[in-house]
């Protein structure tokens, strides 16, 4: 018998014959096969839907009109139509094919819109109806608060302008160039009434042609004068004279002296002299401003000259250009190098950078810094370790000793020390200058009337007022009205002890001490 199956699920159908019956495995396979297949459809409200967790099944929300699949596990929604927000703007200036479909799973309803932004000064977009109509009353004709259109000659109206910044119209123009002269025109001179010319307008005067005084020339003019004066103009005197110096080239001009010399004597050329001896009373003497014969006196003064320093004689430079010297007694006085050396030997010169080893052979007298903090160690022969500052170097023998005392001072936190060395070199102990304050934090200080819960910094302090020692000042209760000592140490943190020891009879002594949180323990008596 033959079998013919079902068109969609494919499930056996049996033609007419003797078969036996479908056995059982058969008959669960075809209904496992039916199970699998075939979907199962309900309907309700979108309320009343069943959890999901049976496969295959179709659930119509009757009131939504949606429409869900169940997964097993969850309700997946077919064919979301809507629900998806607001719809995006039409993009205005895109390009001409828009590649990106979105992404949204949700189809848009069949009456949703589209909305187009209307344009502002930053984005484009759709025109409003406000601009169109603007654009619609632009006109080439003067008419306030309109755009303007060309006509069709290209040209357009304005009123006239007012404002320096308005535009301008033809008729505003041609009436302000009939009121000026022309680019190119002339005056008479009798046209200027008033004001002064400006000077830079004025051409100047020159060899061939006429113009405005220069300045330099004014002040030539102003300059003329009857009597000599270099680069001056000559102008006669009331006299009609003027005055000349003794003339020295043959164009020069002459004056009356030298004209009374030239006619009253007459001269020789050195080269005339060829023989004897010209009488010394006839040799002008050199003077400051002039040539002439050398005195005796200033002879023997050349002659004498000396490279020893020797008293009223000119010095005389040995061969090798140096010019000796006596040692100077006066500040004006010159003065030899070995003087000048030894007073540079006292003095302290800047030796700059210290390098990274020991300071015990540094002896060259001058100030040296440190800037490094590595080679700053005890072991390079620094009083600490660690801080940066700068070494001064003196001597107090002669210089070929070994005696030297270095002091150190250090920069952060200052601090000060100094040593000395004997003639062999070797450096004693550093020692630390001692600080004003130190000194003060040393010597007992007078206490006053101070309550002595407020004395907290570490010190000395004496009290020579019995009545400043009361109670009411938290001093001891036995000690009360007594002179004495205050002694204030620092523990730890604000943690201060006091001991107070009475001047008189057997000096009895009392101590106490504050706590970190401020609080006063009582006075204890010592040895009570």
């Amino acid at each position: 018998m033959a079998i013919d199956p079902t068109p969609r699920f494919q499930l056996p159908r049996y033609t007419n014959g003797q078969d036996l019956h479908p056995t059982r495995t058969d008959f669960n396979g075809r209904m496992e096969l039916i199970d699998e297949l075939a979907a199962i459809a309900l309907q309700g409200a979108r309320a009343d839907r069943p959890m999901p967790e049976t496969r295959g099944r179709f659930y119509a929300a009757t009131d939504t009109r949606d429409l869900f699949y169940d997964t097993g596990t969850t309700w997946l929604e077919v064919a979301r139509i809507g629900a998806g927000g607001p719809g995006s703007t039409v993009l205005v200036g895109g390009s001409t094919v828009q590649a990106d479909e979105g992404t949204s799973d949700r189809a848009a309803r069949a009456d949703h819109v589209h909305r187009i932004p209307l344009a502002t000064a930053n984005s484009p977009g759709a025109q409003s109806g406000e601009d169109r109509a603007k654009m619609l009353a632009a006109t080439n004709v003067s008419t306030p608060n309109t755009h303007v259109v060309r006509d069709s000659e290209g040209r357009t109206r304005f009123a006239d302008p007012s404002a320096v910044t308005d535009a301008a119209n033809k008729r505003y123009v041609d009436t302000l160039i009939n009121t000026r002269a022309a680019a190119s025109h002339t005056h008479n001179a009798s046209d200027t009434t008033g004001g002064t010319f400006n000077p830079a307008r004025l051409p100047p005067a020159t060899t061939s042609a006429q113009g405005a005084l220069s300045p330099e020339d004014k002040a030539l003019i102003d300059g003329r004068r009857s009597l000599n004066g270099a680069g001056s103009l000559v102008v006669r005197d009331s006299e009609n004279r003027f005055n000349s110096e003794v003339p020295a080239l043959e164009y020069h001009v002459a004056n009356k002296k030298y004209v009374d010399q030239q006619v009253g004597s007459h001269r020789h050329s050195a080269a005339d002299i060829n023989s004897g001896e010209f009488s010394s009373a006839r040799l002008p003497a050199a003077t400051a401003g002039n040539k002439g014969a050398m005195s005796h006196i200033h002879f023997q003064l050349v002659d004498g000259a000396s490279p020893n320093p020797v008293g009223n004689a000119l010095p005389l430079r040995t061969s090798n250009g140096n010019i000796a010297v006596p040692a100077p007694t006066a500040s004006i006085h010159a003065t030899q190098r070995s003087y000048v050396d030894d007073l540079y030997a006292g003095t302290i010169k800047d030796r700059g950078q210290l390098g990274s080893g020991s300071i015990d052979s540094v002896t060259e007298t001058g100030e040296y810094y440190q800037n490094q903090t590595t080679p700053v160690t005890i072991a390079n022969g620094y009083p600490v370790n660690g801080n940066a500052g700068a070494l001064s170097v003196r001597q107090f023998t002669n210089s070929t000793s070994g005696h030297r005392i270095q002091v150190w001072t250090q920069w952060s936190s200052p601090r000060q020390w100094f040593r000395t060395s004997n003639t062999n070199g070797e450096f004693s102990a550093w020692q630390e200058f001692v600080t004003a304050d130190q000194v003060v934090h040393t010597l007992p200080q007078p206490l006053g009337s101070t309550n002595l819960n407020a004395r907290t910094e570490p010190g000395d302090f004496y009290v020579t007022s019995s009545t400043n020692a009361s109670e009411a000042n938290h001093f001891p209760p036995g000690a009360a009205g007594n002179e004495g000592l205050l002694e204030v140490k620092r523990h730890i943190g604000n943690s201060v002890m006091q001991r107070y020891t009475v001047a008189i009879g057997s000096h009895p002594m009392w101590i106490r001490r504050r706590y970190v949180g401020g609080t006063w323990s009582d006075w204890s008596r010592v040895g009570a």
